[in-house]
C-alpha cells in the first residue's frame, strides 16, 4: 500500500492519493488484455490524428468529447510527437494537473491513447493528458543496446521538455505531474523517477522492472516520489 499526504492546489483537485487511483483505472485496462486489443486500432495513416493547433478559445472544446492535439518538437536533432488531450471545459487560465502516458513497446501514443481510457477520466477529472511516442515504438528504457533499439537516444530528456513545452503552451500544476508506463513505458518512467524526480509527483509502471543496468547506476530521485508497480 503506498500513503500519499493529501494537498490541494487552488483550483480545489482532489489530492495526489487521488491522482493515483486514476493511474490505477488506465492501467488496469491494459492488465486486462487491453495491449492485444490495441494492435488492432492502429491508424491505417497519420490523417487520423488531429494536427499541432494553436491554444483552443474556452468554450470551443467539446463539451463531452474534449480535444486532442498533435504536437511535433524537436528534441536534440529528433523530430518527437505527442498527443496532447485537453479535457472538456478546458480554460488556458487554469492550471491543471498532467499525466504523461507512456506506450508499450512496438506500440504508440496513438494507441495508448485508445486502448487506456484515460481521455474520459481526464474530461471527468479535470486534467491534461499526454502519450508521447517513441523513436522505434521503443524507449531508451536503460536495457542494453543488444536489447533496446532506441539505447542512446534521450528519452528522459525528451519528456523534461515536454513537460515544459505543455506548461508554457497549456498551463499546468507543475506540483502535479504524474507518469503512467507499461512493459518499456513502465521501465522509462522508472527511468524518469530517478532521474527528473525534480519535475514529478508519482510514477506509476505495469509489466515492467528496473533493467539491470540502471540498478547499477544506483540513482536515487532528487525528492522522495511515489511509485506505483504493477506486476
Amino acid at each position: 500500500m503506498i500513503l500519499m499526504k493529501p494537498h490541494k492546489t487552488r483550483l480545489g483537485y482532489r489530492h495526489a492519493a487521488g491522482g493515483l487511483a486514476i493511474l490505477l483505472t488506465g492501467l488496469a485496462v491494459l492488465l486486462g488484455g487491453g495491449q492485444v486489443d490495441a494492435r488492432r486500432l492502429l491508424p491505417t495513416e497519420e490523417s487520423s490524428q488531429r494536427k499541432t493547433a494553436k491554444v483552443p478559445i474556452p468554450g470551443t472544446i467539446d463539451a463531452t468529447e474534449g480535444l486532442t492535439i498533435h504536437e511535433t518538437l524537436i528534441v536534440n536533432g529528433l523530430v518527437r510527437k505527442a498527443l496532447v488531450h485537453l479535457p472538456n471545459h478546458y480554460n488556458p487560465d487554469e492550471k491543471r494537473p498532467l499525466l504523461i502516458v507512456l506506450h508499450g513497446a512496438r506500440l504508440s501514443g496513438w494507441i495508448a491513447e485508445a486502448a487506456t481510457g484515460f481521455d474520459k477520466i481526464a474530461n471527468e477529472e479535470g486534467f491534461i493528458v499526454a502519450y508521447p511516442d517513441a523513436t522505434h515504438q521503443q524507449w531508451d528504457d536503460g536495457r542494453s543496446p543488444a536489447d533496446n533499439p532506441s539505447y542512446g537516444v534521450d528519452d528522459v530528456g525528451f519528456m523534461a521538455r515536454l513537460i515544459d513545452y505543455i506548461d508554457w503552451k497549456y498551463h499546468i500544476e507543475t506540483s502535479q505531474v504524474y507518469v503512467a508506463g507499461y512493459s518499456s513505458g513502465g521501465m522509462l518512467a522508472q527511468k524518469m523517477g530517478m532521474e527528473l524526480g525534480g519535475k514529478l509527483s508519482a510514477i506509476a509502471e505495469v509489466a515492467s522492472s528496473l533493467p539491470i543496468p540502471q540498478l547499477q547506476l544506483q540513482k536515487t530521485p532528487a525528492r522522495p516520489l511515489s511509485v506505483l508497480m504493477i506486476n
